[in-house]
């Protein structure tokens, strides 16, 4: 097996059952995609080794398909949803909102859950594993996901907390019967350890005068009702006003 470039990207070259695959990867010829290609490459010149690789589980939409598994296997892989597909109806199952733009009473989501959720899918779990069938869809390429949000700049939680959707939805899966176990790792419980945090130092009614009195009057308002309710800047920012209850 070989590591080769083309127009600056890698792509995988080795023999299987006597015919020869190239598989383009779309990375970049850096030294840490190398790395990682690496590693990718011993996995499967072992599994080979071993006879127990499947073609399908590692290249899903590869170019040799219909040569390895015949019309059949292809028309199936045709047919099952891809990683994207099911995540769009997924999310609409899922809605708070009815068709008037109301939020229905009792609905399992808050709105501003479900909004997040739909910006995780369309800005990061549709670019990664859109058109990956939803069968084949594995532990390893989460792993990888996630270390390319680190990477990234993001911090751990937040590519937990990106994750943490798509186990969501891959569970939801698992109980409709399209998968037979969730393939997102769930994220690890640390024990719990002592963190030193510093004191909280609110301003004092005095202060709050002063701030509300020299702020610009489109803003006072606002400031006001924030200095009352304690909330964080995203839910004061994110409410809106068909869902206060003005008469109370």
């Amino acid at each position: 097996m070989a590591i080769r470039t083309k127009a600056g990207k890698l792509f995988l070259d080795f023999r299987w059952r006597g015919i020869r695959c190239r598989e383009f990867t779309g990375l970049l010829d850096t030294v840490e995609n190398r790395r990682r290609l690496r590693a990718f490459d011993l996995t499967i010149a072992g599994e080979i080794a071993l006879g127990t690789f499947d073609y399908r589980k590692h290249f899903a939409n590869g170019a040799r398909l219909r040569e390895f598994y015949g019309g059949e296997d292809a028309r199936r892989d045709a047919s099952e949803p891809s990683i994207a597909q099911y995540l769009t109806a997924w999310h609409q199952r899922r809605s708070p909102f009815r068709r008037d733009g109301t939020v229905a009473a009792g609905a399992d989501l808050h709105p501003s859950t479900w909004i997040h959720d739909e910006s995780v899918i369309r800005c990061h779990l549709a670019p990664a594993f859109g058109t990956l069938r939803l069968t084949h869809l594995t532990w390893a390429h989460c792993k990888s996901f996630r270390k390319e949000l680190q990477d990234g700049g993001r911090s751990g939680k937040t590519a937990q907390n990106i994750l943490g959707v798509l186990h969501k939805a891959m569970a939801d899966a698992v109980e409709e019967g399209l998968l037979a176990s969730n393939p997102v790792p769930q994220s690890r419980r640390k024990t719990a350890r002592h963190v030193s945090r510093s004191n909280s130092d609110p301003l004092t009614v005095a202060e709050v005068r002063l701030f509300l009195s020299n702020v610009p009057d489109w803003h006072r308002e606002l400031y006001d009702v924030w200095f009352r309710v304690g909330w964080r800047p995203s839910e004061i920012l994110a409410i809106r006003f068909d869902w206060i209850d003005f008469y109370r």
